[in-house]
């Protein structure tokens, strides 16, 4: 099965609502590599499931099929909060379908369970329903998750329930703890999706995304099992090189890895960052990053380092000295796919080594175009 969750990230005036899952398939076997978490036509929603694969995906590609083809679902003002309705009642039109069942029809119809929700412009609030089906009244039924207002707005569904409260309530240091909610629910998820031995069947790599206030959502992907691990989207891994164009998260820290900062830099020198070395030097006293940094200091000193690292591996590549090739620089030949790789290589154990020890950082105002910038703030976090 698997284990997912949805819970709204508080952010100041700036919440986010945030689903997550690990990426096990299940019908009889086990595929850690499975999309469970999906992005729908409409961009101010996602849906999650728990259960059985093959119960879930043709509910889910149904779905999809009539938000992307029904005119009444492509406009928005069809608000979301309307369409937990429809998707319960679509979905129970399509399990009343199936024949030829060796078990209790009811049972059958259950095993998949789903979290829905996203941007509410008519309730200017989030909605989050639990979509289930409820054997006695022979149907799917949605419960509103956010109904009852609290500080901490967070709902688990699939195994190891129980289990992922307990963490989840450690967080906290108690189940009345007043603390706002931030990312507690990820790190949660991160801990029993690596403990394969205590938690059998929460595997693979996390998947995340946010809806934002404006009516958008965004994707990430999450460097597995570690900052130190190769990419993964949806499931599934990416070599570096061939990623998809999203944002990622470090599983160890919860920060954005592509906005990660080192806390602590002590070569700063003129060659590395040429003319941006007095920059550099002001955002580095002593060797340690200056925490007031404002968000464009930041966005320039990552842009600025990563070219900076860049180009320090080029120059070492092309250094005969560097390379041992004095003698044979000029009938050398270096095969450019060879070359690529290595520069992708070195490059990317510089960026993995800077973002050992980190500290919270501010996301890109421009990192998604079409999503207005002060919903980004305060996307990490530092455990």
């Amino acid at each position: 099965m698997t284990l997912c969750t949805a819970w709204i990230r508080k952010t100041g005036d700036n919440d986010e609502l945030i689903f997550a899952t690990d990426s096990c398939l299940s019908a009889g076997e086990r595929w850690p590599t499975g999309i469970k978490l999906f992005d729908l036509p409409r961009k101010d929603a996602l849906i999650c499931f728990a259960g059985r694969t093959d119960r879930a995906y043709p509910l889910i590609l149904n779905l999809i099929s009539a938000l992307q083809y029904y005119k009444e679902f492509q406009d928005k003002a069809k608000d979301v909060s309307d369409l937990a309705l429809f998707v319960s009642d679509l979905f129970t039109e399509l399990v009343y379908l199936i024949t030829e069942n060796a078990e209790p029809i009811d049972e059958l119809r259950a095993e998949a369970n789903f979290l829905f929700g996203g941007w509410s412009w008519k309730l200017q609030q989030f909605v989050l329903f639990k979509i289930f089906y409820n054997p006695q009244e022979q149907k799917f039924i949605f419960v509103d998750c956010l109904a009852e207002k609290k500080a901490r707005q967070v709902v688990f569904i699939g195994d190891y329930l129980e289990e992922a409260k307990a963490l989840y309530y450690r967080e906290f240091e108690g189940e009345n703890s007043e603390n706002v909610l931030d990312m507690e629910p990820l790190k949660v998820l991160t801990i029993m999706s690596r403990d394969r031995a205590e938690f059998t069947s929460i595997m693979g790599a996390l998947q995340i995304a946010k809806i934002y206030k404006s009516g958008h959502n965004e994707m990430f992907g999450v460097m597995w099992p570690s900052i130190k691990g190769r990419p993964h989207f949806l499931g599934k891994e990416y070599k570096l090189f061939e990623k998809p164009e999203v944002r990622y998260f470090d599983p160890d820290t919860l920060v954005i890895h592509e906005m990660a900062l080192p806390e602590y830099f002590e070569t700063i020198t003129e060659q590395l960052f040429g003319e941006y070395l007095p920059f550099v030097e002001r955002c580095y006293p002593n060797g340690r990053l200056v925490p007031t940094l404002s968000k464009s200091e930041r966005k320039l000193l990552l842009e600025v380092m990563k070219y900076a690292f860049y180009h320090n591996a080029i120059n070492d590549l092309q250094d005969p000295a560097i390379n041992g090739q004095e003698e044979d620089a000029e009938q050398d030949e270096i095969d450019g796919s060879e070359m690529v790789e290595a520069v992708v290589e070195e490059f990317a154990d510089g960026a993995n080594a800077m973002a050992v020890e980190v500290i919270p950082a501010v996301e890109a105002e421009e990192a998604q175009p079409e999503i207005k910038s002060e919903e980004n703030n305060g996307d990490n976090k530092k455990e």
